[in-house]
């Protein structure tokens, strides 16, 4: 397999998105206030993927735990959902904030609270296989197969942007919830998909 790097790279920013009125409450066990976190339940290594004991662990993990250490006071739950889900969640009280790939939109925007700084990033790529020449663009997927990707998400919404552009050569997506990456790059290496568009540091770990 090989990476194939835009011309003008995307990048992804890593972000969390704070919803505007806090639910914490305070623990029966303890003095600590209890905050509520959606976690994304996407397998997406580094930042995000569960160890043989079914908990979540990654970048996104280390970063909230040194995040507790700063605030002694509080103690973080933590619950796996779909994204839109989970924003559904931070607008409705469910949670009090929610971590993810959360890109920025107007829509978004006047609903949650953005951090001034995104805490991590990475670039997009597409991934053929090695053999294969004729795709170094989007342009080059017109008519071409994509494996199957989730409807929300940072990637989808950059190839949505893509369709919105192009309305009259889109590209072909099939949706599908919580889309195995690794499996996704099967379809690619079998020739059963002709690419997979995808965060290049995901890709570097899944090859690990």
């Amino acid at each position: 397999m090989k990476k194939l790097y835009f011309t003008l790279a995307f990048a992804i920013g890593l972000i969390m998105a704070l919803g505007g009125c806090s639910q914490s409450s305070s623990s029966e066990n303890s003095d600590k206030k209890v905050v509520k976190v959606a976690l994304s339940d996407e397998v997406n290594p580094p930042f995000l993927f569960t160890n043989d004991q079914n908990e979540p662990v990654g970048y996104d993990m280390d970063y909230l735990k040194q995040l507790e250490k700063k605030l002694p006071e509080y103690k973080f739950e933590y619950t796996l959902g779909e994204e839109e889900t989970n924003l559904v969640g931070v607008s409705t009280g469910k949670y009090d904030f929610a971590i993810n790939w959360f890109f920025k939109n107007p829509e978004r925007e006047e609903k949650f609270l953005y951090p001034a700084h995104e805490y991590g990033y990475s670039l997009t790529a597409l991934v053929t296989q090695k053999s294969r020449n004729d795709i170094k663009t989007l342009d080059d997927m017109v008519d071409k197969k994509f494996p199957p990707v989730s409807a929300t998400g940072g990637l989808r919404a950059i190839l949505n942007a893509y369709n919105k552009e192009h309305a009259t050569k889109p590209l072909t997506l099939e949706s599908i919830d919580n889309p195995s990456t690794a499996e996704n790059l099967k379809l690619v290496d079998k020739g059963k998909a002709d690419a997979i568009f995808l965060n290049v540091t995901t890709f570097n770990e899944v090859q690990k």
